[in-house]
């Protein structure tokens, strides 16, 4: 999912507290069309009918067509890979997917949430916060959220959210007759959707009615923010999503018809839908680092991944073709 910082390092956007019961799915709105989204509106209702639901990775990647106009489009410049949407962007994006600002985590919610903290204790919660921690950084990897990655003994800021793509940094502890060994296995380029990735493992989080999502906001007077969130897009592009991810193991690439393009699942708009209104619902300037385009993996890459044992190359042998 981006960065959810620990306490004290970011402070959450003021928003009012939540209201059991008055979220409302915006349905039938017409917004301003914002730069590196499909339209979200337009004044001839035809125009913007054919250009919001004209297929770009086909189906399922694409979701529901009623929300295609809220997802990336692609990179048409160089500067435009890895832009961050902004909290402008992010809020039209939000109400595009049938999302309520005024219902998302307060912050002491948020503060709680990220901490593992609740007012009813829940097991397992520290574990499911780190997955959530990782899985936001991975989906907010943006040029102004970057990833600090060891490269050729440099630490190096590493953007890759339009991609689709991210690094993961491992260190691996063992222990023997009493002896702890801490192994640093070297950086590995993958999709977000790879199955040792923590966005996979998400999944389990946001199980309804007895994942720990649900479970935190009925314990500590979230409801309102769960029910924006069902009510939203999240359920209509689930089942999309799953059934894309499925498709594509081990590589977890989606392929552009007619085309030799590939962009990581997470930036297929199905997934990439999804993924935002759950970051939204957290905190919505967290939601405003996601990437505002897609954009075509270089192709070596491409290659890489896609005959790889395991869907996973090393970041060190690929790095040079991000630039």
């Amino acid at each position: 999912m981006t960065n959810i910082p620990p306490t004290g390092s970011m402070t959450p956007s003021r928003r009012k507290a939540s209201r059991f019961g008055t979220a409302a799915v915006l349905a039938g709105v017409a917004f301003t069309c914002v730069p590196g989204v499909q339209a979200l509106g337009q004044s001839t209702a035809s125009a913007a009918t054919a250009t919001a639901t004209r297929p770009v990775f086909g189906a399922p990647y694409d979701g529901d067509r009623a929300f295609l106009k809220c997802a990336p489009t692609r990179a048409t410049n160089a500067a435009q890979i890895n832009e961050r949407l902004g909290q402008k962007r992010a809020d039209a994006i939000a109400r595009c997917l049938g999302m309520v600002k005024r219902d998302v985590f307060t912050p002491r919610q948020f503060r709680m949430f990220v901490t593992g903290r609740s007012a009813t204790p829940i097991a397992n919660s520290n574990a499911y916060t780190a997955t959530i921690d990782a899985s936001v950084k991975i989906l907010t990897n943006t040029r102004t959220n970057p990833y600090y990655v060891e490269t050729g003994g440099t630490v190096q800021p590493v953007s890759l959210g339009s991609y689709g793509l991210y690094v993961q940094r491992v260190r691996r502890t063992t222990h023997k007759n009493g002896t702890v060994t801490t192994v640093k296995i070297p950086p590995t380029l993958m999709s977000p959707a790879n199955e040792v990735a923590p966005p996979l493992k998400f999944n389990v989080i946001i199980t309804p009615v007895t994942g720990y999502l649900s479970t935190w906001c009925k314990a500590n007077g979230a409801t309102a923010s769960l029910e924006m969130l069902y009510r939203s897009a999240f359920w209509r592009e689930a089942g999309y999503s799953l059934r894309a991810q499925a498709l594509q193991d081990p590589a977890e690439l989606a392929t552009l018809p007619g085309t030799d393009e590939h962009v990581g699942m997470s930036m297929v708009p199905a997934l990439w839908n999804i993924n935002f209104t759950l970051i939204y619902t957290l905190n919505p300037a967290l939601a405003a680092n996601m990437p505002a385009y897609w954009a075509p993996i270089p192709a070596a890459v491409v290659r890489g991944i896609s005959q790889s044992r395991n869907g996973r190359v090393p970041w060190a042998e690929y790095s040079g073709y991000f630039g």
